[in-house]
Parts: structure tokens; sequence; C-alpha cells
């Protein structure tokens, strides 16, 4: 008799939810969660959850006028600062509303089937029965989700003002910050997943290669991440590279992988493009203010430390990415080296089959097609964005210089 547990495809285990559940809480409540969970079943939001996501953006839109209203008149005396107020004022909402209708209101089916499809590749890999999958996703999520919400709150404090309505209308750019670094975070920390189970197929080759007289009897299970020998241990428990669909496991992976991309290279581009604006925004605003003396010490404590938590997340993405391709190089190594040790067979078969699939079609996080997410494209956008600043820097001396030669 069939398991309970398997008796619908669309059920996902509990250990499966409860890794998403730090990021889906929070979300929840900020109104961009991309699906709704109940009884180990994922929907699509409800009408009632989507018109809260409204509430929540008319809302914010509020607490931003406001703040140009009231908070900004300060700076009407300085033209050129205010404007660069004015225009990283509006990239920070347009960025958030983008973000939220997103994900509420546009491919609703599509993350429902890519967290049911996550649930497949583990049944087939069975790592739903290996908790420790599932447990190093969640104890990231939950450290994720405590640092960024620590972070805002002593952030959103350091901008306390006597003004009860400014200091009100704060939480609105505090909410929007939150909202999206939670969505990017989400986006980082499900790399993770992908790499644990290219991994655990490497093991399973590894396994077929150099046997398991080398593996301990424990399992190390107690490490926060799980090592090459722990996932060689647990895989040679349920898989044998001669009877398992190795390469049925691979391509599942990799069709994911591409369900993945396309769900999450919109908020990719919205992040690289706000972190580079924002960035030369920030850095401007900062020179212009401490020439008039008119920046605040808040300000220059919260924005230098949002610009740097987006640098943490990009470079967290980048390196992410990079390990993951590098593991993939792994998996195309080990296949040449069984191709090297069997001459026919289906084993042979196997391996020419993942090899192709490596090489046709290499897996990759591309945002839309314009440049792919790795260590080269993390250095190339610092290069960038520290070039500019230097060049910003250049311009404010010289005016100074121009300014006392006047």
């Amino acid at each position: 008799m069939k398991s309970s547990e398997y008796l619908s495809s669309d059920m996902l285990d509990e250990s499966l939810l409860k890794s998403f559940a730090p990021f889906r809480l929070v979300q929840m409540i900020l109104g961009s969660c991309r699906v709704d969970a109940k009884y180990r079943f994922v929907t699509s939001p409800t009408t009632l959850q989507r018109a809260y996501s409204v509430t929540c953006l008319l809302v914010v839109l509020i607490c931003y006028s406001t703040i140009l209203a009231h908070y900004f008149a300060r700076y009407v005396a300085f033209p050129h600062i205010y404007y660069i107020n004015f225009v990283s004022l509006f990239l920070h909402y347009a960025t958030f509303a983008c973000n939220v209708i997103h994900v509420r209101f546009v491919n609703n089916d599509s993350n429902v089937k890519f967290y049911i499809k996550m649930q497949e590749i583990d049944r087939k890999l069975n790592a739903d029965h290996n908790k420790i999958f599932n447990d190093v996703l969640f104890k990231t999520n939950v450290m994720s989700v405590a640092a960024t919400a620590l972070v805002s709150l002593l952030l959103y404090a350091s901008a306390l003002s006597a003004d009860a309505v400014v200091t009100a209308s704060f939480a609105g750019p505090l909410v929007a910050q939150v909202t999206s670094t939670f969505e990017w975070l989400n986006c980082a920390n499900l790399l993770i997943y992908f790499y644990i189970r290219i991994r655990y197929i490497n093991a399973i080759i590894t396994n077929h290669l150099r046997g398991t007289a080398d593996l301990p009897v424990e399992e190390y299970t107690k490490n926060i991440f799980p090592t090459m020998k722990t996932l060689r241990c647990l895989a040679s428990k349920t898989h044998d590279f001669k009877f398992s669909d190795t390469d049925v496991y691979l391509q599942d992976i990799f069709e994911q992988l591409l369900r993945f991309q396309s769900l999450y290279r919109f908020q990719m581009f919205l992040f690289c493009f706000k972190f580079f604006t924002a960035t030369l925004l920030t850095f401007e605003f900062i020179l212009l203010g401490l020439q008039h003396d008119i920046i605040k010490r808040f300000e220059f404590i919260v924005l230098p430390t949002v610009t740097a938590i987006d640098l943490i997340i990009i470079v967290v993405i980048c390196v992410r990415c990079e390990a993951f391709y590098r593991e993939i190089k792994t998996t195309k190594y080990l296949c040449i080296t069984v191709l090297s040790l069997i001459y026919s067979g289906p084993l042979r078969r196997k391996a020419i089959k993942m090899l192709k699939m490596i090489k046709e079609k290499p897996p990759q996080f591309s945002v839309y097609d314009m440049w792919r997410m790795d260590a080269a494209t993390m250095i190339k956008m610092i290069n960038l964005v520290t070039t500019l600043m230097v060049t910003i820097l250049q311009f404010a001396l010289l005016f100074y210089v121009w300014k006392i030669k006047k």
C-alpha cells in the first residue's frame, strides 16, 4: 500500500514547508508572499490577500508622500539635493511596488508549480527522508530573517524624531526596504536548495567510483552544513549509480533551475538596477550634504548601511551561483571519469546523457540574457560603481576648488 504522504503529488512534506516558514511568515505580514500554504498544500494568493497587498502599497505611498511634504521641505533651499532625494525616494518606492505587484499578481500558477516540483525532486532523490537537507535551508532562512529584522529595527530607531508625523512616516521606507530585502534574500537562499541537490548527485557518482569503504560509520549530521562525506553516507543508503536514474534527477534539477530563473530574474533586475542607482545617489547626497552641512547623523548612518546590506546580498547571490556552477563542473568531471572507466553498457549511456545535458544547456542564472549572476558579474558591477563614485568625487573636488578661487 502506498504511503499516505504520497497520495497526492501536490501535498508537500512538513520539513519542506518548515524550511520556508520564516520567509513565508514575514512576507505574509508584509503582503508579499508568493503562495498561500495550508494543510500541506500551496495555492495562489487569495483575493483577500491581494487586496491586503494593495492596501499596503497605498499606506506606504501615503508615508512616502508625508516624508516628501514634511521632511524634505528642509532641502528646498538646495535644489540639487532636493531633486536627488526625490529621485531616490521614487526609486525606492517604485522598486517596492514593482516587487509586490510581481510576486502577488504575476506568475501565480508558476509559483505554485515551483514548490510542487521541488517536492517531486526530493521524493525522486529520497531526500525528503533526510531532514538535514531542509534543516540547512530552515536555519539559513531563520538567520536571514532575524538579522534583517534586527538591523532594520535598529536603523528605524536611529531615525526617531521629535516630530511624531515624520517618525510615523518613516515606517513606509522601513516596510518598503524590508519587503524587497526579504524577497532578495529568499532568492539567495533558494540557491542552497539547488547546490545541495547537485552535490547529492555528485555523492552518488563518487560512491560508485570510489566505493563506500572510506566512509565513516557516523553521518556527521551535527554539522551546520552537510559535507561531501555526510552526503555520501546518506546516498549510500538509498542510491546506487548502477540502478538510480541519476540522469533523470539531473534533468529535473536543470528544469527546476529554469523555472527558478524565470520567476526571480525580474527581482534580480530590480535589485541590480536599484543597487547601482541608489548607491550613486546616496554617495552624491552625502557629499553635498557634508558640503552644505545639512546632513543629519541618522542619515549618515542609515543610507550607507542600506547600501552595505545591498552589497552583501549581491555578494552572497553571486558567490552561491558561482559555487553551484563549480559543482556542475564537478558533475561533468565525474561523468568523464565514468566514461574513461566504462566502455559500454547502460552506465556509459547514462554518463553520456548527463554530460550531454551539461554541455548543450549549461545551467546558469541569467537576468533576461543581459548578464549572468556569477563572481565575474559581481566584480564588474562593483568596479563600475566605484569608478563612478570616484568620478563624482573628482567633480565635487573640482567644483570646491573652483569655488574657492572664485
